[in-house]
């Protein structure tokens, strides 16, 4: 059991309801099923007043909850040529904001009342490490800012989210973020997906299939002889950083 899509028990730090259907789309039921997303409904999208009204007061660029300033990822050089271009506001152990982590969500309501976009840059670049630190965001109305070693169109909708892999050069995911606080109604076509998809605690959902499959007398027994190879071999990244023009480089 672990967070690995390849796991016979998935333990994901989130999981996604279908609201129409009420089904679990994210995990998958069967591992190595696609999860056919919906199209993103950009063209069509006609925001609230009330998401047009938390988008408008809005009056910072981006916020980073983080506690290890060090990483394996190098996310923090990541951040420090961003900051070149607009303000990061760090909270935490390795910045000047404090928000107490007893109280999540709490500290996210601050991040959707006041900044347009989350940092959500993991530790590591490992696969199918994908955190709280994109579904909790998620939930709010702030659009996540991803980096991590993870295919994520398996694990979120199309357009709900702005991959750092995407873009040539960190000043061109500068511009393009700067470009996009200016356009209320673009910026708002991110949020598309909430009017079918839902984002859910992930406790109950792996209880029941720990519990199914504990039950299951046809599971095959199975034996991992060494669970270091499997478990880490192969399964993430170097990276090679160019901070003068590009932002991540994976192999």
């Amino acid at each position: 059991m672990s967070y690995r899509l390849d796991s016979d028990i998935i333990r994901p730090y989130g999981v996604i309801r279908d609201i129409i259907t009420q089904e679990i789309v994210f995990p998958p039921k069967n591992k190595n099923d696609d999860i056919q997303w919906r199209n993103p409904n950009t063209t069509f999208y006609n925001p609230s007043d009330e998401v047009l009204s938390i988008i408008r007061n809005k009056g910072n660029v981006a916020a980073w909850f983080v506690s290890h300033c060090k990483t394996l990822s190098y996310r923090e050089y990541l951040v420090d040529i961003l900051r070149k271009y607009f303000e990061v506001d760090i909270y935490g152990a390795c910045g000047d904001k404090q928000c107490s982590r007893k109280n999540k969500q709490e500290c996210y309501d601050i991040v959707e009342k006041d900044y347009f976009y989350y940092l959500s840059f993991e530790n590591t670049l490992c696969k199918d490490y994908v955190t709280e630190k994109v579904f909790y965001p998620m939930s709010k109305y702030v659009i996540p800012v991803v980096y991590g070693g993870a295919n994520y169109s398996k694990f979120l909708p199309p357009r709900s989210y702005i991959n750092v892999d995407d873009f040539k050069s960190a000043a061109e995911l500068a511009d393009y973020m700067i470009e996009l606080v200016k356009k209320p109604y673009e910026y708002a076509s991110y949020f598309w997906w909430k009017e079918y998809y839902q984002i859910e605690d992930s406790n109950q959902y792996t209880l029941c299939d720990l519990c199914e499959k504990l039950h299951d007398s046809t599971m095959p027994k199975k034996t991992v002889k060494n669970f270091t190879d499997y478990y880490q071999k192969k399964q993430c990244y170097k990276l090679h950083f160019n901070s003068s023009s590009s932002t991540t480089h994976l192999p």
